[in-house]
């Protein structure tokens, strides 16, 4: 934007030269306060600033030194004095504008922001209640169901059908983990919040989620950093966690690359998980988090949902950055010393 201002103010002492005798002598400032206004305008108090020096010393050296200084009458000091200071004010007006309508657009992100924060979290409110009023509900059959059918599994009499046994309670089982997955979208659920440590904990899961990993033939790298103990519940972190590698180990498919680091930034310790896939659309990163949406073919779209909602619960915060080589989640907690809710 400096080199705008340098530009503009070139392009007016070049015509206030050339058309000199039509402007006339009196008029040494006629093409200096357009360049003026259209630096401040477009480069804010800075090329405004730029621009009202460079057209003072053009005025002073090249218009009014040829003029005997001792013949200048006081309002060509009045009028250069004017013009200074009117540029000034008028690029400090610029840049007020400037500042105003960065806070308009940073309060209309914040806003939209909020907005779909809200809305995920009024779906994940809703299917919660769901969840914890009917979960128990269906459960009750469904133990049952699956008591007989491991009684005829051991039966010899019924062993012809065992396949048809195992497929059925397999089926079972599935049922009950996304009945699971609802209750556990549950905002309200009993945590237990408790100082850790981040790095210890993934150490205590590291192995799981390498055996994830080799069975795809992925690689999985953990990167630890110095950082101070947190605030979180250590079940559900590990849960996060573990959603979140199984997520990236489906997106990079086989020989990708999953980073999991630690890292203090700002005073907030960061918890990153990075995969080397695909990356996410545009239309799903509009609503990540919201349940039932997903890519996958066999998924119900619970899984970050889950993430999301038990970030908020941690008081902790979900960034996401996605490109077509990658894509990083970033976990920011409260600083260590933030009090246990």
């Amino acid at each position: 934007m400096l080199a705008l201002a340098v530009l503009v103010t070139g392009v007016a002492f070049f015509v206030r030269t050339v058309f000199l005798q039509a402007f006339g002598a009196s008029l040494p400032y006629v093409t200096f306060y357009p360049a003026v206004m259209f630096a401040a305008i477009y480069g804010g108090f800075a090329a405004g600033l730029l621009s009202t020096i460079l057209s003072g010393f053009f005025i002073s050296l090249m218009i009014l030194s040829p003029i005997d200084p001792s013949v200048l009458a006081p309002t060509d000091w009045i009028g250069m004095a004017v013009f200074l200071i009117s540029c000034l004010m008028l690029s400090y007006v610029c840049e007020t504008r400037h500042q105003a309508q960065e806070k308009v657009l940073q309060y209309t992100t914040e806003l939209i922001e909020n907005e779909k924060k809200m809305a995920r979290l009024d779906r994940l409110h809703l299917v919660g209640q769901m969840a914890v009023s009917i979960g128990h509900e269906v459960r009750n059959p469904m133990t049952t169901v699956r008591g007989y059918l491991q009684l005829f599994q051991n039966n010899e009499k019924y062993s012809e059908y065992k396949d048809r046994l195992d497929l059925m309670i397999e089926e079972i089982d599935r049922a009950n983990a996304i009945i699971t997955e609802f209750i556990s979208l549950a905002n309200y659920k009993a945590i237990n919040l408790q100082r850790n440590n981040l790095n210890a904990v993934l150490n205590s899961i590291l192995p799981l989620i390498q055996a994830d990993a080799l069975r795809t033939e992925q690689n999985v790298y953990f990167e630890p950093n110095d950082i101070p103990d947190v605030v979180f519940d250590k079940e559900e972190i590990c849960q996060l966690v573990l959603n979140l590698v199984r997520n990236s180990l489906e997106a990079t498919r086989f020989s990708g690359i999953i980073r999991i680091r630690t890292s203090l930034v700002n005073g907030q310790v960061v918890l990153s998980v990075y995969d080397t896939g695909h990356g996410i659309s545009k239309d799903i990163l509009d609503h990540l988090g919201t349940p039932f949406v997903t890519t996958k073919d066999t998924g119900i779209g619970l899984g970050l949902p889950i993430c999301y909602s038990i970030a908020e619960r941690n008081k902790a915060t979900i960034h996401v950055k996605t490109s077509k080589t990658g894509t990083n989640f970033d976990i920011c907690f409260l600083q260590a010393s933030s009090t246990i809710y």
